[in-house]
């Protein structure tokens, strides 16, 4: 059980998937409707022209999206630990214990999604020369705050050290 729990954790891993996808060469580009590869990049300059009801809307679309993965990366991981060869003794109940187990390893905030929207616009306003930063990626860094306490000047330094 544990070598098939080492494996499932593996392949959660391999399945995670960033919701951003931006053209780096271009930050100032914001977000373009001709994107075809992918979600739409939306960096301060896009955000901070937003209104509050818009820059929710995307708060609760990102969010949502990301937890559907996580959902559907923890259930993928099942099939595949279940079809894997040499690996015995994995029954249904097993598997599904498993796809349990992974689903509630992630321990998202309990952040409201205003406080998500008043974090990002604060870092965007404060840190302009940071504006090309996608507001997917701040998200990803609020949404594992599980005491919701992070602040525009924590995810300044969370990017200037990369931790």
């Amino acid at each position: 059980m544990r070598v098939a729990m080492s494996l499932l954790l593996a392949l959660v891993a391999g399945l995670s998937v960033s919701c951003s996808s931006t053209d780096r060469s271009n930050p100032s580009a914001g977000a373009k409707e001709s994107d075809t590869d992918g979600a739409a990049a939306v960096t301060g300059q896009t955000w901070l022209k937003w209104d509050g009801p818009s820059r929710l809307a995307f708060i609760k679309g990102n969010l949502r999206g990301y937890w559907d993965g996580q959902a559907a990366g923890c259930g993928e991981a099942k099939i595949i630990a279940m079809s894997l060869p040499g690996v015995t003794g994995m029954t249904e109940d097993a598997s599904e214990q498993m796809r349990f187990r992974c689903a509630n390893k992630l321990k998202l905030s309990n952040r409201s999604f205003h406080s998500y929207e008043q974090v990002v616009t604060a870092f965007y306003s404060r840190y302009s020369d940071l504006q090309e930063i996608e507001a997917q990626d701040l998200l990803q860094l609020l949404i594992f705050d599980p005491e919701a306490k992070l602040t525009e000047k924590d995810l300044r330094e969370r990017i200037s050290t990369g931790r």
